[in-house]
């Protein structure tokens, strides 16, 4: 059954707050949650999420002074409309354990009575930390390491750690808990930066994820409490979470799913799909060239920062990707420990990756799939208790490793990263009908590092 829970005794930064079931008061009609990114070559976007309720007591009528929520949930009160909440979702299998599946702040309430005026109908938008940060304009002495010129001023590091140091600044001056971070160290030195007064704490943090790699590193908000003791944490994730997801302090599960054939041969471990399954080829990540620069790099050095398969470009012409005054100031070859590299030679091994996987790679790697779908089932079905223990408990970064047997020979036995997560949650008697559908891009691309 799902749990919703709001804190509105506690304000937006409590890391701990009070919080305070309201399913089982209001009739809860439907939920959905919107995490992550459609694919490997995007930023990771503001997660949101929505509760449908039917309000009886006008309770979370705004002008009801003598409703349950009156003053607790209005802007002008101690927080403001930025009211923690939380979806969390109890798996109905096993020892029938509790999961978040979202953990943020109510950006809005409406309120819209019914034509009878017998109850209303409630829309409480959610959104996560994203949100705040992007909200969060930064001013002089309150951020950075210093304020030159009339800008703030972040110092260069020269530490392979730079990464998770400038982070932790970052968010140490927007007072986010530390209880609430997974931010790994990253591999790479930063240039100093210096942003205008103004610009915003997300701004600052995407641009430091970037230094590490571009689109690689990824900066979201995470809700399965990995790493951390508390759900809702910002988690930072280097290269190396792609590249060695099988290292333990990533804590990236795999999960395994296939079509009817694979689930009934082994109904225990692998979760069975719904159709529609779409197995594809298409031009959206097909790039002949790139470029990558950091910042301050000579004009006569960027030519040669360019990366191009010649080949590739006379059969289908030229198809670019960039990423360009990128902080990064240096970083270390592959395996972990390697020879230290400059920003210009760093940032000109992001661009060789990208024309080596995404112009030239077999054709194996590069099948994508559309979304993937899960819905979940009688909890003591033969599939239940696999199907339960996904919907609960995947995580943006996690692994997908596909099994399908397709009519004239083909198929997938491949792994795959989850990008984006989206939950569509109704009542359905003793436990909710969930549709779980996962945005993902195919493993085979993560194979090596360019030397």
């Amino acid at each position: 059954m799902p749990g919703i829970e709001l804190a509105p005794a506690d304000y937006a930064l409590t890391a701990s707050p009070t919080w305070q079931r309201i399913d089982l008061d209001y009739a809860v009609q439907s939920w959905s949650i919107d995490r992550g990114r459609p694919n490997e070559m995007s930023r990771t976007d503001t997660g949101t999420a929505q509760i449908n309720l039917v309000d009886k007591t006008g309770d979370f009528d705004p002008t009801n002074t003598t409703g349950a929520f009156y003053g607790r949930l209005n802007a002008g009160q101690p927080m403001g409309p930025l009211v923690q909440a939380q979806i969390s979702l109890q798996n109905p299998t096993g020892g029938h354990a509790w999961f978040t599946l979202f953990r943020g702040f109510i950006s809005q309430i409406q309120w819209q009575p019914y034509q009878t005026e017998q109850w209303a109908n409630v829309t409480i938008s959610l959104v996560d930390a994203m949100a705040l940060f992007a909200a969060m304009e930064m001013v002089p002495g309150a951020f950075g390491d210093d304020y030159v010129d009339g800008n703030i001023l972040f110092n260069e590091d020269l530490a392979l750690t730079a990464c998770q140091t400038r982070i932790n600044k970052v968010l140490d001056d927007a007072h986010w808990p530390t209880s609430l971070r997974v931010i790994f160290t990253g591999n790479v030195q930063l240039l100093a930066l210096s942003v205008a007064p103004r610009s915003t704490v997300l701004q600052v943090l995407e641009d430091t994820a970037d230094a590490e790699f571009p689109d690689m590193a990824n900066l979201f908000v995470g809700c399965q409490g990995r790493g951390s003791t508390l759900p809702g944490s910002v988690v930072f994730h280097g290269r190396y979470a792609r590249f060695q997801p099988a290292e333990a302090d990533y804590q990236i599960a795999t999960w395994q799913c296939g079509d009817d054939q694979a689930a009934a041969a082994d109904p225990t471990n692998v979760v069975r799909i719904s159709p529609p399954l779409v197995a594809s080829l298409d031009d959206t990540s097909l790039y002949t060239s790139a470029l990558a620069t950091p910042q301050g790099i000579a004009d006569g050095d960027i030519e040669a920062q360019y990366v191009q398969d010649a080949a590739g470009a006379a059969q289908i012409g030229l198809r670019s990707w960039s990423a360009e005054n990128l902080l990064t100031r240096g970083g270390i070859t592959a395996p972990v420990g390697g020879t230290p590299t400059d920003g210009v030679a760093e940032t000109k091994r992001f661009a060789q990756w990208v024309v080596d996987n995404y112009s030239t790679t077999p054709i194996a790697p590069t099948v994508r799939v559309g979304q993937l779908t899960i819905k979940t089932r009688d909890p003591a079905s033969t599939y239940g208790p696999a199907t339960w223990s996904m919907v609960c408990g995947v995580e943006i970064s996690d692994i997908v490793h596909l099994t399908t047997t397709h009519s004239g020979g083909g198929g997938f036995n491949h792994d795959f990263y989850i990008e984006g997560i989206h939950y569509n949650a109704r009542p359905g008697g003793l436990n909710p009908y969930i549709e779980l559908t996962l945005d993902v891009s195919p493993k085979g691309y993560y194979g090596s590092f360019p030397t």
